[in-house]
């Protein structure tokens, strides 16, 4: 890599670049590696798959103890990627605040540190791509709540939500969307997990409470499943569809929870 006023530098190129080179940022990490990353044009984007029936057509509720639950039916564990690495990361910590500042030791154990976040940084973002890559390969359409993140992180489970990354799941499906000619759909995210998805009356349930029990039309579906469900609805009203796909066809009581 030839840099203006630097000279050449060996690179490690992960991938050939495919279109014109438009700009290169070049940065260093916490934990002193080096990155160069460009910019390319690659002309036109794709046009959009055409949406022709609701089969297309996925919601997805984000959760903390389910990371994602879709509007048919499947769940995604959260994998908790700092809570795995958080006792190790604790002792990392603790041993660098013994260490006397501006000396060797000191960078060593901060060095260690910052391997360790990057580390946990690393298996999050591979994880959240996997998954993202996964529904915008099977569906043509994905329906989304248009959360205010930043207004959430002031409750007390700031420090989970920042750990599952729903702002960076949902960074990842719009771009992979609009490689893919995919389309997402932000939905009005309030009532969804209080609005019975099957005959639309409202519900009040505690966040204690994990199952969806309309007393209306009598049906029982798993409370994140149903708030799926309802923010499908709303995106193919969004894409002016019917739904008769997202109809629940099972009433009787969930076996577990």
């Amino acid at each position: 890599l030839m840099l203006s006023k630097i000279g050449e530098i060996k690179v490690r190129c992960h991938r050939n670049l495919d279109g014109k080179v438009k700009t290169l940022t070049v940065k260093q990490s916490p934990s002193g590696k080096w990155f160069a990353i460009f910019t390319v044009y690659t002309g036109s984007s794709l046009d959009k798959v055409p949406i022709k029936n609701a089969s297309q057509v996925v919601g997805l509720d984000l959760g903390v103890k389910d990371l994602v639950f879709d509007s048919e039916g499947v769940s995604i564990a959260n994998p908790k990627h700092l809570a795995k690495h958080e006792r190790s990361l604790r002792v990392l910590q603790k041993n660098l605040s013994r260490k006397r500042k501006c000396s060797k030791n000191f960078q060593r154990a901060k060095l260690r540190v910052a391997k360790q976040h990057e580390h946990i940084v690393n298996t999050r973002m591979d994880f959240l791509h996997k998954l993202s890559h996964k529904y915008i390969n099977a569906y043509d359409a994905i329906g989304i709540e248009g959360l205010n993140i930043n207004r959430m992180l002031t409750s007390s489970f700031s420090k989970s939500i920042l750990d599952c990354g729903w702002g960076t799941l949902g960074q990842m499906l719009f771009c992979k969307a609009e490689s893919a000619g995919k389309t997402i759909i932000p939905v009005d995210p309030s009532m969804t997990t209080q609005e019975c998805s099957n005959c639309e009356q409202i519900v009040y349930k505690a966040l204690s409470e994990r199952a969806h029990n309309c007393p209306h039309c009598g049906i029982v579906l798993q409370r994140d499943h149903n708030s799926a469900i309802v923010v499908k609805k709303r995106a193919l009203k969004n894409l002016g569809m019917d739904n008769p796909e997202s109809m629940p066809v099972e009433t009787k009581p969930l076996l577990t929870l």
